[in-house]
């Protein structure tokens, strides 16, 4: 948020750690329907030349700088020109299905210092009209510039082009303003239109294009069944659905198994009569970093011993993610676990974890890979959720990088904030890189950042997780106005390719009645999921192992058995 300097003004957000955007590589960007190859004009004149013919005239060009090429000779001196110029980054788009060039898009206005990039150059053919290619070329252009690092990517058009700020906005873009007398074009004036999408933005917009590219928007003649503004508006599921599904699931299991809250186990009741009440708390960072961690270390005494732990990190070309390596064997080739660990997106690290992630190693006898990602309020919504999403997408080249066998079946597990990743992921990459994660283990998961539900308030104080820290939690996470219910997972859309999944909650636990919804939710789409609920257990009840050790045991078996099917 901006902040006042000692002179009294207002000045803008830090940055933190700030170095600026990677460098955008020249190299084939591939999609289901195209492909965006490096421009080369020995390999593409002929095919680019043959597809801008098939036009009847040239009212596509009105709004280019250049004119349509009439010979070969022409189009090749104009694709050579692109094609070597050090300020762009220009790409055939490639028809998946004839392997032809049927269009040329560019990076451009490349500012690596303000990790700002343009999309321009933008010169479809015919062949590209009524499909889903330019559509899907700018997804894949937009997906490398957000996960190199860049902050804006910028979209720019004649402010007489009303069909292209149509397309712009259609995808996601907001339009910002209109720069009178920006340019002369072709010898006429041209007032320019700048429209953008900038980093906190684009989780919400991948994942609407994604919902329209996927394959099951399509029927078997090519048509459409959802619209972009279908696919947009659907971002979220209505919270009055989801709200009355939550209702008849915990009816239900409570008809079968009595209460959903009772009084905890006794040693677990004298630690919690033990904590102090303060009902004004003051948070800090630090302080909450230091209080997870000793929480921790006094509770759970246990660590499982391991053949070998490994510190390394998951190289993404724009940054560097920590990660810790668990090998519960050097003998075999187990299957992989990907770790998300909880602390509000605040606390908790790999370390702080390191007593669970020992524990999820030797109960499921996978290689476990845990995330240290970057956490708030340094470095707010979504760095984390991106360092996750990165650490999964690279998980197999990160395990061969380090010569560890494994067999080419991932789980996903998160608890509590890790939670909230882990299902966020789960419910784009069951669309984006289907099959990708076979198994999803939510553990007291946080999953809807509106906290609208009874449990919040019920257990929102002296149980361990008071909701006036939930709240300071969140209000360090979004940093800059984001929509709290686009952003939780509980309201996502869900792809059939998502994971068969593990819920385990808490009677005690504020964050409970999600664990319910999130339940009652995947019944309804029909995916497989099992729900482990502990009446008498709080919120982060495996930090406190020593005190309700049968509940932590039952709970890793579960996992274990889940993940082993």
């Amino acid at each position: 948020m901006p902040e006042i300097n000692l002179y009294g003004q207002t000045v803008g957000d830090v940055v933190p750690d700030w170095k600026g955007a990677a460098v955008l590589p020249r190299e084939e960007l591939v999609g289901q329907y195209c492909r965006l190859v490096p421009l080369d004009a020995d390999s593409h004149v002929a095919d680019l030349f043959d597809a801008y013919a098939q036009a009847p005239d040239d009212r596509d060009w009105t709004w280019l700088a250049s004119s349509r090429p009439t010979s070969v000779e022409a189009a090749a001196c104009w694709i050579t020109a692109k094609s070597t110029d050090a300020s762009l980054v220009p790409y055939a788009v490639i028809e998946q299905r004839s392997g032809r060039a049927v269009g040329l898009v560019c990076f451009m206005a490349i500012e690596r210092e303000h990790g700002s990039v343009e999309i321009g150059h933008v010169t479809w053919s015919p062949r590209m009209k009524n499909t889903v290619l330019g559509t899907e070329s700018v997804w894949l252009l937009l997906r490398q510039a957000f996960a190199l690092g860049y902050r804006r990517v910028e979209w720019k058009c004649d402010s007489l082009n009303t069909a292209s700020r149509r397309a712009a906005e259609r995808l996601g873009f907001i339009f910002e303003g209109r720069f009178r007398q920006k340019i002369v074009r072709k010898g006429r004036n041209r007032d320019s239109d700048w429209l953008s999408i900038i980093d906190s933005e684009w989780p919400q917009r991948d994942a609407a294009l994604q919902r329209w590219l996927a394959a099951d928007n399509f029927d078997e003649h090519g048509r459409q069944r959802r619209s972009m503004a279908e696919c947009f508006s659907c971002e979220v599921v209505n919270a009055e659905t989801v709200q009355t599904q939550q209702q008849g699931y915990q009816q239900r299991w409570q008809q079968e198994h009595g209460p959903v809250a009772q009084t905890p186990p006794a040693p677990l009741a004298d630690f919690l009569a033990a904590q102090p009440h303060n009902p004004n708390p003051v948070y800090d960072t630090l302080s909450s970093r230091a209080g997870l961690a000793a929480l921790t270390k006094a509770n759970v005494s246990a660590l499982e011993p391991m053949a070998a732990i490994i510190n390394t990190e998951v190289d993404t070309g724009e940054r560097r993610i920590p990660v810790r390596i668990y090998r519960p064997t050097l003998t075999t080739e187990p299957k992989v676990v990907v770790f998300i660990h909880g602390g509000g997106h605040l606390s908790g690290s790999v370390e702080v974890y390191d007593p669970i992630a020992r524990h999820l190693a030797m109960a499921t006898k996978n290689t476990v890979v845990a995330v240290d990602y970057r956490r708030a309020p340094e470095n707010p919504y979504p760095a984390g959720l991106c360092d996750a999403k990165a650490a999964i997408e690279n998980v197999w080249s990160l395990l061969e990088s380090q010569h560890i066998p494994y067999t080419r079946q991932l789980t996903l597990i998160g608890d509590s904030g890790g939670g909230a990743f882990s299902a966020t992921l789960a419910a784009a990459l069951s669309r984006e890189l289907p099959g990708l994660i076979h198994r999803l283990v939510l553990i007291y998961p946080s999953l809807d950042y509106t906290l609208n539900w009874p449990s919040v308030q019920e257990n929102g104080s002296g149980k361990l997780l008071d909701e006036s820290k939930i709240r300071w939690y969140f209000q360090q996470y979004f940093r800059n106005g984001e929509d709290r219910k686009q952003a939780s997972p509980l309201y996502l859309p869900l792809s059939q390719n998502f994971p068969s999944t593990l819920v385990f909650s808490g009677g005690l636990d504020p964050l409970r009645d999600e664990g319910f919804a999130f339940v009652a939710r995947l019944q309804a789409e029909g995916i497989s999921v099992q729900h482990v609920h502990f009446p008498g257990m709080t919120h982060a009840y495996l930090m406190l192992e020593d005190k309700v050790p049968q509940e932590a045991q039952a709970t890793y078996q579960a996992i274990g058995e889940f993940v082993k099917k």
